[in-house]
């Protein structure tokens, strides 16, 4: 086992991390920030920072958009945790329209190298130092996770949340014990479907009789979530405790143009034909989403049951409803991947439950919501230590 004190763990560690910072950095230098987007988190952030709350849509000329217009008068909205959306708002707030990307670019270059340290102690823990150093390998050269820091957006904290979760659940100390709600309370703050990870971390420590770390599993991440509720009670008159975009996403997967569509002709006319709070808007929307998929699973049992069922071959294998996913440089680490990690899984049959229980949420959200590449790459960095012991694995087995 290598030792953090030792040289050798030093001179390893370090050449693979800085690697990795400089395909990041000359793939930033080749694309330029151009080709980076903050998405919905940045228009709401350039909200707050111009004095229009935290807001997203209006209607321009009868219709329904949140491009940034100086002249806008955006709804309020809960349409994105808030998290990353304050981060951007800090950067935007210290720097200017030329700097903000760098800056936000930075952050994720601090992410990677913490998600790295992470990455290699958790491997370390469950295999040895060789096989650590494979997985941090593996995650500095990949192209998708190249690019994963190279993107604005939540994935690369995403994947330094996971590796803290599994780190720490991997530790049976009292600091530990206080330190896994804190970061599952953090985490949810940035995206909020970890919350149903959060349930399933609950119910493994129930089935345990764990009930201390129950308490502050349930207590410590309500108070982090706690303002945001209070603050959409206020604003909507309504209890949110996420976000407005559970319908979409359920849509999303759920309806009978594809897998991926967002919209139809009846949500279109619905759309056009709204009268009601533009205020609320945001609440129509979501409820008219809910309402679809009701009525797609509903209308036809047996087509929605496929659906589901082809969510999981998009989400484990290829989706085509996604050009990106056909990509030669996507598809065949990905592959590489998932069979490197079969191989772990069968020659090491020891994996912890936090490990399983995270392949199994993330699998839950493919099927009951929408298989996004994103959401993919999210989980990937929990395969990588069990495909870095399949590799060495196979090598041994040729030999």
């Amino acid at each position: 086992m290598l030792d953090w004190k030792k040289n050798e763990y030093k001179k390893n560690f370090l050449s693979i991390v800085l690697l990795g910072i400089v395909l990041r950095v000359l793939l930033l230098l080749f694309l330029g920030t151009d080709g980076q987007s903050d998405w919905e988190y940045g228009i709401i952030a350039e909200n707050i920072v111009d004095g229009k709350g935290y807001s997203f849509y209006y209607f321009e000329d009868g219709k329904l958009t949140h491009e940034i217009n100086e002249n806008s008068n955006p709804a309020p909205s809960a349409y994105m945790a808030p998290g990353y959306v304050y981060l951007l708002v800090a950067i935007k707030l210290v720097s200017n329209n030329y700097l903000e990307n760098y800056i936000a670019f930075g952050f994720n270059l601090l992410f990677y190298i913490a998600t790295m340290f992470y990455l290699f102690r958790i491997t370390e823990s469950l295999y040895n130092g060789k096989v650590a150093l494979i997985a941090i390998l593996i995650y500095t050269l990949i192209p998708e996770f190249i690019y994963t820091s190279y993107s604005l957006g939540t994935t690369q904290i995403y994947h330094l949340f996971l590796t803290l979760i599994i780190f720490y659940s991997l530790k049976s100390t009292r600091r530990s014990k206080f330190t896994l709600p804190i970061i599952l309370g953090i985490a949810i703050l940035f995206r909020f479907e970890l919350f149903l990870l959060l349930m399933m971390i609950v119910i493994l420590m129930l089935i345990r009789k764990n009930y201390a770390q129950v308490l502050l599993l349930i207590v410590i991440p309500s108070l982090f979530l706690t303002p945001w509720v209070i603050r959409n009670q206020q604003t909507f008159n309504e209890f949110i405790p996420f976000s407005t975009t559970g319908g979409l996403n359920l849509y999303r997967g759920s309806n009978e143009i594809m897998i991926g569509g967002w919209h139809n002709f009846n949500t279109l006319e619905k759309l056009s034909n709204f009268k009601g709070d533009t205020s609320k808007i945001e609440l129509f929307l979501n409820d008219m989403y809910k309402e679809e998929v009701v009525n797609y699973i509903t209308s036809d049992y047996t087509t929605s049951s496929i659906n589901f069922v082809k969510k999981f071959f998009y989400y484990w294998f290829v989706n085509p409803n996604e050009e990106k996913a056909l990509n030669i440089m996507y598809i065949i680490p990905w592959f590489v991947l998932l069979s490197l990690s079969i191989v772990g899984i069968v020659r090491y049959k020891k994996l912890p439950s936090m490990i399983v229980i995270i392949i199994v949420y993330h699998t839950l959200l493919a099927v009951l919501f929408i298989p996004l590449l994103r959401y993919q790459n999210m989980m990937k960095i929990v395969l990588i230590p069990i495909a870095a012991y399949g590799l060495i694995e196979l090598f041994k087995k040729e030999k």
